[in-house]
């Protein structure tokens, strides 16, 4: 208990000194989130949870507290706070795109401008799941830099466990997923906009699950550190080996993907 103690020892400190040398809310706000991310994560170890767990309560925290206060900027009203968080960004990216289109010789090509438009359309259409895949990108650094240090002050062997190749997401994740695919498809714009920024997320959790059993295979069949580079870099490398990982994960659900490779492995298949 001593590093938990220590740890938010440590926040309120550092919150007070931002407050006074920076002013304004914004430190504080950051920090009283980091706060309530290490209080999580320390229950989280205490209560014995395993990673995948771990990062979705970590997740869901970071939502709920980003929801929350824009609640709070908006005396509740929340579509007008994340309406005016959409122009901030849309002005952004213009300024961007004008200093882009000055400095560049394809602002000459009008195919450029289209291709611009549609990609701030997009952006900003998807806005509230690429936040989303930030906060699970956070949630998950929180976990793995969690694990490190308990295992190294600790020595707590199975902390956030299990190995990152048994990783696996719990089952009923997949029921808001199907959800959203069909509000996705067949759902009023409004509703469809809201499933897709869903998808986008439940993308990024499912893609943790495909690159634990991608992970999973490269250890059952003992590939070289070089061939296991290759693979990741061209997965990485085009839109639909992304894809094909989040399948992955996804389809590990009911093909139970790890025995079928222990059992290829073992020549009984």
């Amino acid at each position: 208990m001593k590093y938990a103690a220590s740890m938010f020892a440590g926040a309120f400190f550092v919150a007070i000194l931002a407050s006074v040398e920076l002013g304004g809310p914004g430190p504080q706000i950051v920090l009283v989130q980091l706060l309530g991310l290490t209080i999580l994560f320390y229950i989280a170890y205490y209560k014995g949870w395993s990673g995948p767990k771990a990062v979705l309560a970590g997740l869901s925290y970071l939502i709920l507290y980003a929801v929350l206060m824009l609640a709070l900027s908006a005396n509740g009203d929340i579509f007008s706070a994340f309406q005016e968080v959409e122009r901030a960004v849309a002005k952004e990216f213009e300024l961007g795109f004008k200093f882009y289109k000055k400095s560049s010789a394809a602002s000459r090509n009008p195919e450029f401008d289209i291709l611009l438009a549609q990609a701030k359309a997009t952006i900003i259409r998807l806005l509230p799941g690429l936040v989303g895949l930030t906060f699970l990108a956070a949630s998950l650094g929180n976990v793995i830099t969690a694990r490190v240090f308990l295992r190294k002050r600790l020595s707590a062997a199975d902390v956030f466990g299990p190995a990152f190749s048994m990783w696996k997401l719990p089952e009923y994740i997949v029921w808001p997923c199907i959800l959203a695919g069909a509000v996705a498809l067949f759902a009023p714009r409004v509703y469809s906009m809201a499933a897709e920024n869903c998808l986008l997320v439940f993308g990024g959790l499912y893609f943790l699950q495909g690159f634990s059993i991608v992970e999973f295979m490269f250890k059952a069949f003992k590939m070289p550190f070089f061939v296991r580079a290759l693979v990741i870099f061209l997965f990485a490398i085009q839109w639909y080996g992304l894809l094909m990982i989040v399948a992955l994960g996804l389809s590990d659900i009911w093909l139970d993907l790890r025995s079928r490779i222990t059992s290829l492995r073992d020549g009984q298949v």
